[in-house]
Formats: structure tokens, C-alpha cells, sequence
């Protein structure tokens, strides 16, 4: 990703925008850990499976990090809000 565009119109790329990545995918690999960890799946999702999730949750964080990741809104109100500091609903009032 070269450019990103917050929600007051601004286009934020260079230095703002790498360090913007890397907190979100920091927090998308904690959080994938912190899922693992936390053993939250149901009784009949398998070691396997938990595993295959984990690696493809920080192959994911490893995409935002690299700005590869497709955008989508969750991403892009991540974003968003570590660069401006407001969270945008996604249905608003």
C-alpha cells in the first residue's frame, strides 16, 4: 500500500503509513496468539485446526505489516483510527 485515506479526506503515505502497519499487524499477531492461548474454540475444533488458524492469522498480520493485505473496512478503520485516533463506526448513529 503506497497511500491510505482517512475518513477527514487526508492521504497519509511515507513514514505515517509504515509505522500505522506495523501497529496494526503487531496487534493482529498478538491478538492471533492471545486466541490460541486463550483455547476460546469449541470442544470439537481440533489441535490442527487451531494451529492452521494460528499460521494463517500471522501470515495475515504479515500481509498488513508488508501492505499487501486486501482492504477491507476492519482493516481500514484499524487503520484509520491509529493514524487519527478516531474510530469510525461501521453503522454509524
Amino acid at each position: 500500500m503506497q497511500a491510505f485515506r482517512t475518513h477527514k479526506d487526508e492521504t497519509i503515505t511515507g513514514e505515517t503509513l509504515k509505522k500505522a502497519q506495523q501497529s496494526v499487524a503487531d496487534w493482529y499477531r498478538n491478538n492471533a496468539y492471545g486466541i490460541r492461548a486463550e483455547d476460546l474454540y469449541a470442544s470439537h475444533v481440533t489441535e490442527e485446526t487451531k494451529e492452521k488458524r494460528l499460521q494463517e492469522q500471522l501470515a495475515q498480520a504479515e500481509r498488513i505489516r508488508s501492505g499487501t493485505e486486501p482492504m477491507g473496512f476492519w482493516l481500514w478503520q484499524r487503520l484509520n483510527t491509529e493514524i487519527t485516533g478516531e474510530c469510525i463506526a461501521f453503522l454509524p448513529n
